[in-house]
């Protein structure tokens, strides 16, 4: 009876280190996924500012699948080359603000918020983002990546919906 009376009073002490440990561990992953994640993000955004489609699209698997506003899904990394591509050759740019980043092991998602800014610095639109990333032969790259417009939707034929 001694020994149940023991294991009853270790139990709950087990439990909690155990438990710390593997908090520990995913906070562990979850910091080495975001350091990876900004160092990726930081070729992104040099290959942005340099008008690099290629350099954008190398971010991402072969077979990925970026979901822009307003558009169908497009997939594969060629396709997003070519979508990039046609951003960049129309004068915008991209400022992003990685907001949150979870994850562990070979996979992590990003949650940030991103400008669309044209080459004279007219903000055209203010979004958020989640983008999923897996680690890929040592470098961290998106399979998925997805965001949409904070801006109203437009009305119809430039209707203003005030009464006023």
């Amino acid at each position: 009876m001694r020994h149940i009376s023991r294991l009853r009073t270790f139990s709950p002490i087990l439990l909690a280190l155990l438990i710390g440990c593997a908090s520990q561990q995913l906070q562990d992953s979850t910091d080495e996924a975001r350091a990876a994640i900004d160092a990726s993000n930081a070729i992104w955004r040099s290959a942005i500012s340099n008008g690099d489609a290629a350099g954008v699209a190398s971010r991402y698997t072969e077979n990925a699948r970026l979901m822009p506003p307003n558009s169908p899904t497009i997939n594969g990394r060629a396709a997003i080359q070519e979508f990039f591509q046609g951003f960049l050759d129309a004068g915008f740019t991209i400022e992003l603000e990685t907001t949150e980043v979870r994850g562990g092991g070979d996979i992590a998602w990003e949650i940030g918020t991103a400008q669309i800014i044209t080459t004279d610095g007219q903000v055209v639109d203010d979004a958020k983002y989640i983008v999923v990333w897996t680690e890929v032969d040592g470098d961290w790259l998106m399979p998925r990546d997805i965001f949409n417009s904070n801006l109203p939707v437009p009305q119809p034929g430039g209707a203003d919906t005030d009464d006023g």
